[in-house]
């Protein structure tokens, strides 16, 4: 190989390591994410744990599982029926991700059971890192610039073409309110398995009571 050829992807090489090391300092959570993607590893539990804080902080994220649990115990009293399984949409910052000032919209799976009187909440958050084309507009739509308007599509668009040349695999990020009914995979949660290991954890006596979660 000629010497020139050797410093022109020596300076490649280098300029790469500078760039990913801006991205480490810059977007430390994300980018551990898309490193996995480009190792083709799956992220450890701490993106799990991290999430699910994040999630628990947020004050609408908690009222809608305490709404749910008090629509539950109502239920319970009326009608005796003792277990409450609904879907809902959450919208959440997505801070979470070093990506500031954007939201997004999560399907998050709600199941309470009355055991001894008292209410045991589980939820069931499925994230995916996945090819999503209509993340290109969704997040597009939020840019408040043209710059951004035009670099977010662009990252995002490269993103998915990755799953489409088989770089990227699938990984998923299967949140509950639990470690141990937690899992990073690369498949989604069933969500009927999901149901029955909380019904049967939920009639052990195990579970979290979100009525009395701390402020």
């Amino acid at each position: 190989m000629k010497k020139k050829t050797k410093q022109i992807l020596l300076w490649l090489f280098t300029a790469c390591v500078l760039v990913f090391a801006g991205l480490l300092l810059s977007f430390p959570n994300s980018s551990r994410l898309v490193l996995c993607l480009v190792t083709g590893t799956l992220p450890d539990s701490s993106h799990v744990s991290r999430i699910r804080s994040d999630l628990q902080g947020q004050k609408g994220f908690i009222a809608m599982l305490v709404k749910h649990e008090q629509l539950t115990l109502q239920r319970f009293y009326e009608s005796g029926n003792s277990f409450s399984v609904k879907k809902y949409i959450h919208k959440t910052p997505t801070s979470m991700f070093d990506i500031h000032a954007f939201h997004d919209y999560w399907e998050v799976w709600v199941r309470t059971d009355i055991v001894n009187g008292k209410p045991l909440t589980a939820y069931l958050v499925r994230l995916g890192m996945v090819k999503d084309v209509n993340a290109e507009t969704f997040f597009r739509d939020q840019c408040g610039d043209n710059v951004c308007k035009w670099v977010m599509p662009a990252m995002i668009g490269v993103y998915n073409r990755m799953f489409d040349w088989g770089i990227f695999k699938p990984v998923r990020l299967n949140i509950t309110e639990l470690d141990e009914t937690s899992s990073v995979s690369r498949k989604r949660l069933d969500l009927q398995e999901w149901k029955k290991q909380v019904g049967k954890m939920h009639g052990n006596g195990r579970g979290v009571s979100f009525m009395n979660f701390p402020a």
